[in-house]
């Protein structure tokens, strides 16, 4: 998403919809079976940003015209994707158009009338998504022409219109200064249909290059053909035929990928974007494959399975792709990852804003990429892709982000703060305001503080198992160079020996210390009263010490050769340090055979 400081050069949205009656109607709706001309037309205050387009990425484009079907309460979309034969198809089941819905709605960019009769569609009760009056010219920017073809049930004609977008592209709104422009000319006729036809077809045609190379997917066909074969196969794809949605989605996450259009294609992430993007419903796992799903979760499912609504592309029934966990190893609810739920709201300057929603955190980062952040839905319709930078957060503590997704469903208010594009908001907006900061709170306070947590856990367990591990190469070392038996000094592993730093004994602690011991020169200790001091003190000039008496390793680590590392190569320093002290004694001052027993150790100890 993008978020910028107003609407886009100022519009204020609040005029679009005023209409001049006399130009509200250009064509004869009694005319049969004979061609007519109009002309699209818009208002001057929102031309010159339409004309520069507002969408950066196709699928935004293309959801507009299903969010049309949605709105029109078809319960089925069909698109089909034909970029060889030039064009690209979508058929609904709506209540469709006829002559005059066409005259005074369609025909008029930028002018809305779908509120004016409540918030509601009339069957099946949705909330109505549409208000700035764009869907159709949203398709200009991936083609030059449109062709419209619509009945509404009981209506004994439907209508085709031919739109030419070259027109409306290469219009000047500058030459002449008008409050109404006619951008455009398109073909008109009426034709007989049978009366309980209900449909709306909307063919593209003359399509750009860029939006038939991604119909193609030939970009990174083309960049994969570039590449020299090892880097190649960083980008090897995944092969797709003859697949359902949920086997892609399942063949993704199987594949662990990162970045799904370098995995599976610009197709392929097109129709993944439109899948996240338009209120169709969740794959059977999704969005949260968890036990037992939360009271709000099962409310803004039932909501979507009610609201009855699918979209195929090229056979492809799509679903929301959200599925989490999708980490094969994460699995435990707790430990591994945590779900918090949210409800909420507030009347800000007199008006509702009401939201619900989840956030979804786990042990480390999340894939794909397309998983990450905060995904914004208003009227069940997301606004762009999911935001990774989670509406600017503020904390350095962006590292936790990563391993954060999160869903809210905004039911009530902040459609004001909407740019006229449903991809960006208006940031000064109250309503925007107060949901950023509640998000940031609620990351800040709860989620980014569990993360913390867990990330302290995570690094302990892994100190703790690769201590483990490096004591027991160690003591396997120390047993195949001394057959002596070795006193275990080591409360907290089976290891066959211990490694004492200094620092970390207390004088007057309960630590198994072996009897008649005396460490001496220690900072900040005296030695017990009860010790018996061995007749050769331990000087600590030296880093590491082995008593070869008591079979005890201890190492000064407070020693100058440790200071200013960091601490993997501190602890590696003192793991090689004491290798060397073990191969030296061994060797029994023999040089050859010290750089032997050495490599031999660090050989086994890097094992």
């Amino acid at each position: 998403m993008e978020y910028h400081e107003s609407s886009p050069k100022g519009l204020d949205l609040s005029k679009i919809n005023s209409v001049p009656e006399k130009m509200k109607r250009e064509l004869d709706p009694e005319l049969m079976n004979q061609p007519q001309k109009g002309h699209m037309r818009v208002n001057s205050k929102i031309l010159k940003d339409l004309s520069s387009g507002i969408y950066s990425n196709p699928a935004n484009a293309i959801k507009e015209l299903i969010i049309n079907s949605y709105d029109a309460d078809a319960t089925k979309v069909t698109i089909r994707a034909k970029p060889d034969l030039d064009s690209f198809t979508i058929i609904d089941n709506g209540i469709g158009m006829n002559c005059d819905d066409f005259d005074t709605k369609f025909a008029w960019i930028s002018h809305s009338e779908k509120r004016r009769e409540g918030d509601f569609t009339k069957i099946i009760k949705r909330p109505l998504v549409g208000r700035f009056g764009i869907g159709f010219i949203s398709a200009s920017q991936l083609c030059n022409k449109m062709t419209v073809i619509s009945s509404k049930k009981g209506d004994p004609k439907k209508f085709k219109a031919e739109i030419d977008f070259s027109q409306y592209k290469n219009h000047n709104p500058y030459e002449e200064p008008k409050d109404i422009y006619e951008v455009s000319e398109f073909d008109f006729i009426i034709l007989e249909e049978d009366p309980a036809e209900h449909y709306t077809i909307i063919i593209l045609s003359e399509l750009s290059p860029e939006f038939v190379d991604i119909l193609n997917d030939k970009e990174i066909e083309e960049k994969l053909q570039e590449m020299d074969e090892k880097e190649r196969k960083k980008f090897e794809r995944i092969k797709l035929e003859d697949i359902s949605f949920e086997q892609i989605i399942n063949l993704i996450i199987e594949k662990n990928v990162d970045e799904v259009e370098k995995k599976i294609g610009t197709y392929w992430q097109f129709i993944f974007d439109i899948a996240n993007t338009v209120p169709v419903q969740y794959l059977q796992k999704g969005p949260l494959y968890i036990n037992e799903k939360d009271p709000i979760l099962e409310s803004i499912i039932n909501d979507i399975v009610r609201y009855d609504f699918t979209v195929e592309i090229d056979g492809i029934t799509l679903k929301k792709p959200i599925i989490l966990p999708n980490d094969k190893d994460i699995v435990n609810e707790g430990t591994d990852y945590n779900v918090y739920f949210m409800k909420h709201e507030v009347v800000i300057n007199e008006k509702l804003l009401k939201f619900r929603g989840y956030f979804y955190n786990q042990k480390r980062r999340i894939k794909p990429v397309d998983f990450q952040g905060l995904l914004l839905r208003i009227r069940n319709v997301a606004i762009g892709k999911a935001d990774r930078n989670f509406l600017d957060y503020p904390w350095a503590e962006k590292m936790f982000m990563t391993w954060t997704f999160g869903e809210i469903y905004v039911d009530e208010g902040l459609e004001d703060a909407l740019n006229i594009n449903r991809n960006s908001f208006a940031i000064n907006h109250p309503h925007y305001i107060y949901l950023k900061k509640y998000i940031h709170d609620y990351l800040h306070d709860i989620i980014v503080k569990r993360s913390r947590t867990r990330y302290t856990e995570r690094k302990n367990e892994a100190r703790s198992f690769q201590e483990g591990v490096r004591k027991k190469n160690i003591s396997k070392i120390f047993a195949n160079y001394n057959p002596q038996p070795k006193h275990i000094v080591d409360t907290k592993n089976d290891s066959d020996v211990e490694i004492v730093q200094p620092s970390k004994i207390e004088p007057k602690s309960n630590q198994n210390i072996i009897p008649d011991v005396e460490i001496v020169q220690l900072s900040k200790m005296e030695p017990k009263s009860n010790q018996n001091i061995s007749s050769q003190q331990i000087e600590f000039s030296e880093p590491v010490h082995i008593d070869d008496k008591l079979k005890t390793i201890i190492i000064n680590d407070r020693h100058e050769i440790f200071k200013k590392l960091a601490r993997n190569d501190r602890e590696a320093l003192k793991e090689i340090l004491i290798l060397f002290k073990i191969a030296q004694k061994n060797s029994q001052g023999n040089s050859e055979k010290l750089e032997k027993l050495f490599l031999e150790s660090l050989k086994e100890w890097r094992r």
